[in-house]
């Protein structure tokens, strides 16, 4: 039966239905439920805080030069300055992870911060150390570990004779602070302080820059950085991470060897006293805070010098943005002095290492000045070079058997001998004969059964007479 039409539901739109909801829940609700409508914003100022983020970008050179200031490994020559340069606020933040990950029985994380320019270096050598610890920034021992290359690199050797300055600069206590050496390094180690405060000057002014034009994002940033950087020169006159000392090393003047074979090619080997490779290798790195005043202070430093980067990390993304664009432009050119600053340290660091430790050997009786390396090249077989580098510096002939560079061979077995005889001859009739006596020693040509024998020898012979000349050459020169 259909409904009469006084009993008919009245028709209703669904829209209009629909349409209720939203204004009913936009009563409940306690605030305004209006969408705001996006609009693009069109500026004509010219803007670099993309760039911002160059202060927190990875930089390993930033890393070393952390390392470094806490270190301070040549403390007892200058002070390492350290610079607010590109990537620099990255690594507070790193340390500053380490401690909120890390558990209260780890290792202090600024000990391993410091150990970012350190590399382990793996050896043979006649003592029992297969490892030696090499830091970055001592320039002596990496020019001699990335000598150049020949046209034959696996036939190079470099022998480089070391002593506790040597490879430890930290240990030297003497003769670089006297009276009559100052001159020598007053303008070296000025200018790796004026570096450092040129950086500040610049900070500072930005700063006041800031001030006056009433720039409250810029006033933040500068002002952080500005703490940032005194926080590291502090942290300069007092290093926190010291060498532990180790006193229960026996005096031992006996001559050690150690090698290590280049990736590249090459072998490096590294003659000094035992005592002295020993203490080397046992080089173990420390927070100095052991007096409790002192280590107190070096805490409190170490804690500003984190925090103060960490905040730096921050304010160079959040404050960049909203800053005016010829602030951001000095920012910016903060940065990169930094950075370019950190290169010429390093170069005159490595000149100021140069003249401490040839004033070093200088101090020495007998010496005649600093200790180069010697780098034997060109040498067409791995013998030849072997023999050149025995007479050039008087090495040990067994110690290329107990570093198991040679194999143990007949000819090798009495090639050694006649080595040590050639470095006490003077004259070249004494050579010959030495040479001749080797020679001697497997048979005639001709032989079938030696024959292979004697073709290995006679050209070890001829590569001892050439080199023995060429030493003496070398020597009269």
């Amino acid at each position: 039966m259909a409904p009469s039409p006084s009993t008919r539901f009245p028709t209703t739109s669904l829209f209009a239905l629909l349409s209720l909801f939203p204004s009913s829940a936009s009563a409940r609700l306690p605030f305004n439920s209006t969408v705001s409508v996006p609009i693009l914003k069109h500026s004509n100022e010219v803007s670099f805080d993309p760039l911002g983020v160059a202060a927190v970008l990875s930089n390993p050179r930033a890393e070393t030069s952390a390392a470094r200031l806490y270190a301070q490994p040549d403390r007892a020559i200058f002070r390492w300055p350290h610079m607010m340069m590109i990537g620099g606020a990255l690594t507070p933040v790193s340390v500053l992870v380490d401690y909120l990950t890390s558990q209260f029985s780890s290792i202090n994380p600024a000990v391993s911060m410091s150990l970012k320019d350190r590399i382990t270096l793996p050896v043979r050598s006649t003592m029992v150390f297969p490892e030696l610890p090499v830091s970055l920034s001592n320039a002596w021992l990496c020019d001699v570990l990335a000598f150049k290359p020949s046209r034959w690199p696996e036939n190079d050797f470099a022998i480089a004779h070391v002593e506790d300055a040597f490879v430890q600069p930290t240990l030297y206590r003497g003769g670089i602070r006297k009276r009559s050496h100052r001159h020598t390094v007053l303008a070296p180690v000025t200018l790796l302080d004026l570096l450092s405060l040129i950086c500040g000057l610049l900070l500072l002014t930005a700063l006041v820059f800031s001030v006056l034009t009433g720039d409250l994002w810029a006033v933040v940033l500068f002002l952080v950085y500005t703490a940032h950087w005194l926080a590291s020169t502090l942290v300069s006159f007092y290093p926190p991470i010291t060498v532990q000392s180790n006193d229960k090393i026996v005096t031992d003047a006996s001559k050690q060897y150690c090698v290590y074979q280049r990736p590249e090619g090459g072998t490096v080997v590294l003659v000094g006293r035992k005592d002295t490779l020993e203490r080397w290798a046992r080089t173990t790195w420390i927070f100095d805070d052991a007096d409790s005043r002192r280590g107190s202070r070096k805490w409190a430093l170490h804690w500003v010098w984190v925090g103060t980067g960490a905040l730096a990390a921050i304010t160079s993304v959040a404050c960049m943005v909203n800053m005016a664009a010829y602030l951001q432009l000095a920012f910016l050119g903060v940065l990169g002095y930094s950075s370019l600053a950190e290169i010429l340290a390093t170069q005159v660091a490595r000149k100021l290492q140069a003249r401490s430790l040839k004033r070093v050997d200088e101090g020495k009786k007998g010496s005649s000045g600093a200790r180069e390396p010697v780098i034997v090249k060109e040498n067409r077989t791995r013998t030849k070079g072997i023999i050149r580098a025995t007479l050039l510096c008087g090495l040990e002939g067994e110690m290329w058997f107990k570093l198991k560079l040679l194999p143990h061979i007949v000819e090798f077995e009495k090639m050694l001998p006649v080595l040590d005889a050639l470095q006490a001859v003077d004259d070249e009739a004494g050579m010959r004969k030495a040479v001749a006596g080797y020679r001697s020693q497997f048979g005639a040509a001709g032989d079938g059964e030696k024959d292979g024998t004697r073709k290995l020898a006679e050209r070890i012979a001829t590569e001892m007479e050439e080199a023995w000349i060429e030493t003496r050459s070398l020597l009269h020169a």
